[in-house]
């Protein structure tokens, strides 16, 4: 373009009042590179309460929503049923541990028994050898000794039986009060019960899931990315944004990068540590972005 040109351009758009445009510089201003996913709020502390026992739920100390301290009673399964096995357990073990003693009276008594046939039968044998004695009375001496000696033996052998027998009860015993004290479940952890399956009086079997129990004060936010991604991913370094319902942003840290990826989603899973937010809803997904890295535009 020739100067006169250029010089009747610009008096042209002066005369109009428009302002002269020029090219923009570069800011240098960062420009995020995020990726959009959705996560789910869990906590790393939550667990499915099963039964230990068999039977009705007899008592519940919890409703959904209630909050617990470690070791609080949650529920209890079959009490009165469980009573009655450990107070016939122990009557058990109690009549075998008093025919253990009746026993080892019974041994020293044939003991004694024993004692004295030998002495006759070593009288027997004297005066057998000085004819003062019939061969009758000497074999008579003889049995009895030889009866005697049976019936130490097997009075050894009851001892045996009956000592093994009170074992065997104590075991008994202590699997009655195991699954007494089974019967009751406390709560692994502080925190709230978000779902109760099973209503008062219901029979449950053993490892049935009755609760859901989750630590409100330490929460996660759980997403799966495609693994195209995974050498973006630091643990402790890359940023998150976690657009609440109200609008309000949050902002958190992934902490946990999964050590593989799933083979048939193509995806592996992150974690990002929140705390205790009393805003967010456990359950519940939000929309998020992941910022990758910060590139200079």
């Amino acid at each position: 373009m020739s100067w006169g040109l250029k010089r009747i351009c610009m008096t042209v758009v002066l005369a109009s009042g428009c302002p002269l445009a020029y090219p923009a510089e570069p800011l240098g201003k960062p420009l995020p590179e995020t990726i959009k996913v959705q996560g789910i709020i869990r906590s790393p502390e939550r667990a499915t309460i099963s039964s230990r026992a068999e039977g009705m739920i007899d008592a519940y100390y919890v409703k959904t929503g209630s909050k617990v301290k470690k070791n609080d009673t949650l529920f209890q399964v079959d009490l009165c049923n469980l009573e009655d096995r450990v107070l016939i357990a122990e009557q058990d073990l109690l009549v075998t541990e008093i025919d253990l003693e009746n026993r080892k009276i019974d041994l020293e008594a044939q003991k004694a028994t024993s004692r004295k046939s030998e002495i006759d039968f070593q009288r027997a044998d004297k005066l057998r050898s000085s004819r003062l004695i019939s061969e009758n009375d000497y074999e008579s001496r003889y049995l009895d000794y030889q009866i005697a000696q049976t019936k130490l033996r097997q009075a050894s052998a009851a001892i045996n039986y009956a000592e093994a027998k009170v074992e065997q009860q104590k075991r008994n015993l202590t699997i009655a009060r195991k699954n007494l004290s089974d019967s009751r479940v406390a709560a692994p952890f502080d925190g709230t019960v978000t779902t109760r399956h099973y209503k008062l009086g219901e029979y449950v079997s053993r490892a049935t899931a009755v609760l859901h129990l989750a630590n409100y004060d330490k929460l996660e936010i759980y997403t799966h990315i495609s693994t195209m991604y995974y050498h973006r991913i630091t643990p402790g370094k890359t940023k998150v944004r976690l657009h609440q319902t109200s609008g309000q942003v949050l902002e958190a840290v992934i902490t946990y990068r999964a050590p593989s990826s799933d083979a048939a989603s193509r995806t592996f899973e992150t974690k990002a540590w929140l705390g205790s937010k009393p805003e967010l809803v456990y359950g519940m997904m939000y929309d998020m972005e992941i910022i990758l890295d910060d590139n200079e535009g």
